[in-house]
């Protein structure tokens, strides 16, 4: 046990180091799959722990994470390590999907009382925060067009 307890600290410390750079309020380019940036400790500790030695093409690949061929392997490699990261940062390293999933039931639904069950289990941003993102948003409508705009 003692050496989980050692593996747990090295990846919370990993999370709490990492500073994910995405731009408040987001934009919808930075809400894309290639901006999903999760320290390599993360992405292979989920990676090692939903595959076998045959789901990977190698135990890293170029760049120091694990080359997974299963692409929905690859998915939930990357929704787990975004919650762990949110989690562990008590909600101020926000990811990907914890903007891009309130906004989407906001838009589908429109119900404050869902996106907010999402917030409380740390799924996703508060409704205020969808609130902020969509008026600046409404805001600055045309004025940016792509990353780096």
């Amino acid at each position: 046990m003692i050496t989980v307890y050692h593996a747990a600290k090295n990846v919370r410390n990993s999370l709490l180091n990492h500073k994910a750079v995405m731009p408040w309020p987001p934009y919808a380019t930075d809400l894309k799959d290639e901006n999903i940036l999760l320290p390599n400790s993360v992405y292979n500790l989920f990676a090692w722990i939903l595959t076998d030695d045959n789901d990977f093409h190698s135990p890293y690949g170029k760049d120091g994470k694990v080359d997974i061929k299963d692409p929905s392997v690859k998915r939930l490699v990357q929704s787990f390590g975004q919650n762990l990261l949110y989690a562990v940062s008590k909600g101020s390293q926000k990811a990907p999907k914890h903007v891009a999933l309130p906004l989407t039931v906001k838009n589908l639904t429109g119900s404050k009382e869902v996106i907010t069950l999402l917030n409380r289990f740390g799924h996703g941003i508060s409704y205020d925060q969808v609130l902020q993102i969509e008026t600046t948003l409404a805001g600055n409508a045309g004025k940016r067009c792509g990353p780096g705009q």
